[in-house]
């Protein structure tokens, strides 16, 4: 696990996520830390949801782990009541520490509302790895929540979350929301296809299809083979010179007769096929939609539809 070095002395300062102010004088000073979270009253966990709520009517609604811009918890309270979470315990180690760290006095949720604790070691005394875990314990032991995400589950750009906000089980989230209520869920994409064809710049100078890989490993692309014709002749051009797609990066092809025997015309297709003849990905675009000084690209990267773009992005994330 990746975790902060232990401090000698704990330091427990939680600072949240500014909100909507309520006026709320039950909720004390850490009302300017909360949202309302727009959650139906009443609203109870799914069957999938984790622990049973037996401390306190708090879940952990969002993480935000192994992130270089801090790592973070969210926190959703249900109930249409402040709750007071003064000397609740969180940690990173469930079973072998799980009273880490101890909440300081003040910190209160305001009904219905998020709270986000910033988790570091300036101010838990420890941080979130990217195969990890998180609880909440209540000051008696009892564990009132646990969010626990596998490696790549919580990649960065993104968070694991509920879907829906408070009452269902954890997902990967498309974005992290925190302090607002949580993104869809990314879009899941086969085991045997994380590498997709990611933009397309068509009829221009020269033409470029990025590749983008989705997986923590490095891609050879030697014995792919390519296509603009994907229907007809999908094996069009084999790749015999190395290629690597970089984990969790971006590759160009530079598609010109000279380099594949081939261009890509205003209205066309390009297919990707692995080394055995199975299609990993395919796209096919109509007149005007990889206009002049634009693109043909998926939003968010690697996982969305394709739509056009009106300036290309080639080899860094698309951006509307």
């Amino acid at each position: 696990m990746n975790r902060a070095s232990w401090m000698g002395a704990l330091v427990c300062a939680v600072v949240g996520c500014s909100g909507a102010e309520r006026g709320d004088e039950a909720a004390g000073a850490s009302d300017r830390w909360a949202r309302d979270a727009r959650v139906p009253a009443n609203a109870q966990p799914e069957e999938d949801a984790g622990p049973a709520l037996a401390a306190a009517p708090v879940v952990i609604n969002e993480v935000v782990a192994d992130s270089p811009e801090g790592d973070a918890v969210e926190l959703l309270n249900l109930s249409d009541a402040p709750v007071d979470l003064t000397g609740y315990f969180v940690t990173d180690d469930p079973s072998a520490a799980p009273q880490r760290a101890v909440l300081p006095a003040g910190t209160v949720i305001g009904p219905r509302a998020f709270l986000t604790l910033p988790v570091g070691a300036a101010t838990l005394g420890f941080g979130l790895g990217s195969d990890e875990a998180f609880a909440l314990s209540a000051p008696d032991g009892r564990l009132v929540d646990l969010a626990d995400w596998p490696e790549g589950a919580a990649p960065e750009g993104r968070a694991w979350g509920r879907s829906p906000d408070g009452v269902g089980g954890f997902a990967t989230l498309s974005q992290a929301t925190l302090g607002e209520p949580n993104a869809a869920p990314a879009a899941e994409r086969p085991a045997a296809t994380p590498l997709v064809i990611n933009e397309v710049v068509a009829a221009g100078m020269p033409d470029v299809v990025e590749l983008y890989n989705g997986t923590f490993e490095d891609i050879d692309l030697t014995g792919y083979a390519v296509s603009d014709d994907p229907e007809g002749e999908p094996l069009l051009v084999m790749l015999e010179e190395s290629l690597v797609v970089p984990a969790r990066g971006f590759a160009l092809l530079v598609v010109s007769d000279e380099t594949l025997g081939f261009k890509l015309g205003s209205a066309e297709g390009f297919s990707l096929s692995d080394p055995t003849g199975a299609l990993v990905d395919s796209t096919f675009w109509t007149e005007g939609q990889s206009p002049a000084d634009g693109a043909w690209a998926r939003e968010p990267d690697g996982t969305g539809p394709f739509r056009t773009f009106e300036t290309s992005s080639l080899g860094s994330p698309n951006t509307p």
